[in-house]
């Protein structure tokens, strides 16, 4: 008999964000290892599509207490609910449920917060909600039989901070075996033409400033483009934000089909991460899975993927040190043709480390 799993989340079930893609690709894969998933998304819970302005900040207050109602309906349907942490708030027994609570952290709170970008009014009301955010996620995680996160900045924080040593686990996110297959067929650093990659929402979390700085400091003529992928802006915003002379040499693609990322990662060769917090980093997953290597900031989630790779060129970056983060990247354009085929097969090989069947039997093994 099936294993009857039940996944919440406060996004839209959307491939195109990195959180519940997650959920949405490790799904896949247990369907396979005899679960039979169902999900609570954003959209279940607010059946219209355009959401009023107040319903869009409070969000994330009333989702919970939608959750709940749901629960009390279907919880005898299911063997597990996995949900991101702040979802559930209210204790198993409250439900009679004997099946378990598995509470997942895609980056802790506290890593985020401090780069919202709210204007004066919005600030206020956000403390205020920041608020019983907090308290939501912490009855969440004592309600939780499992708790798993990706990053062990989180990880570390959880066991010694708030003591859950006994219930929280390291579980790394990944790529789907069909997603390296693709990849691997991009030449990445091998490339002759030098293409400039950052994918990421275009937010001030992701450092976009000193994206910005970055490229105006290194740009030539040797640099032939740069790709902004996955930014959810439109092209005419961000060009807006470079001069004039750039312009022509920046493709921006808001929003792609996954399938589709290594078809625009096939003419890159050097990947930037400037974001200041992840949850895990799958767009610098996706680079090196293209054999791209990539130069970030030594944050929670991007230090989580690029630490290993320190030892091969200088990967890592103390945040917001530009004058580094350039170094690193014009030792790379310095390699000979041999070195960067090397260093490339090197990325490729890292990747694959992150795939998502092994990352869900290591779920299978902690849920039981």
């Amino acid at each position: 008999m099936k294993k009857k799993l039940l996944m919440i989340s406060h996004m839209s079930w959307n491939r195109n964000l990195g959180a519940t893609r997650t959920q949405i690709e490790l799904s896949n894969i247990l369907e396979k290892k005899n679960f039979k998933i169902s999900k609570f998304d954003l959209d279940d819970a607010y059946k219209k599509k355009n959401l009023s302005k107040i319903t869009k900040i409070l969000k994330n207050i009333i989702f919970p207490i939608k959750v709940h109602f749901y629960l009390k309906k279907n919880i005898h349907k299911f063997d597990y609910i996995d949900y991101f942490c702040g979802n559930v708030i209210f204790p198993k027994k409250y439900y009679k449920f004997n099946g378990k609570f598995i509470c997942r952290i895609t980056g802790w709170i506290d890593f985020f917060n401090k780069y919202n970008e709210f204007k004066i009014f919005r600030k206020i009301i956000y403390i205020f909600i920041s608020f019983l955010e907090k308290l939501f996620i912490y009855k969440s995680l004592n309600v939780a039989d499992v708790i798993h996160t990706s990053d062990k900045e989180s990880l570390n924080l959880l066991k010694k901070k708030y003591n859950y040593k006994k219930k929280i686990f390291l579980l790394h996110n990944g790529l789907k075996s069909k997603n390296f297959k693709k990849l691997n067929l991009v030449k990445g650093f091998a490339n002759k033409k030098l293409a400039i990659v950052f994918i990421g929402s275009w937010i001030k979390r992701k450092g976009i400033d000193d994206l910005k700085n970055i490229i105006s400091q290194i740009e030539n003529n040797n640099i032939k483009k740069y790709k902004f992928l996955a930014t959810r802006k439109k092209k005419s915003l961000i060009l807006k934000k470079f001069p004039k002379y750039l312009r022509k040499k920046i493709f921006v693609f808001p929003e792609y089909k996954n399938d589709n990322t290594y078809k625009l990662l096939s003419d890159c060769s050097i990947g930037f991460s400037t974001s200041r917090a992840e949850g895990f980093g799958l767009g610098t997953l996706e680079m090196l899975a293209a054999g791209i290597p990539v130069i970030g900031y030594n944050v929670p989630g991007s230090s989580e993927i690029l630490s290993d790779l320190q030892k091969n060129y200088n990967s890592l970056i103390k945040p917001f040190n530009i004058k580094k983060f350039i170094k690193s990247y014009k030792k790379l354009t310095m390699l000979n043709l041999n070195q960067k085929i090397s260093l490339s097969k090197i990325c490729k090989a890292h990747a694959r480390k992150f795939n998502w069947n092994d990352i869900a039997n290591k779920y299978i093994e902690i849920i039981n």
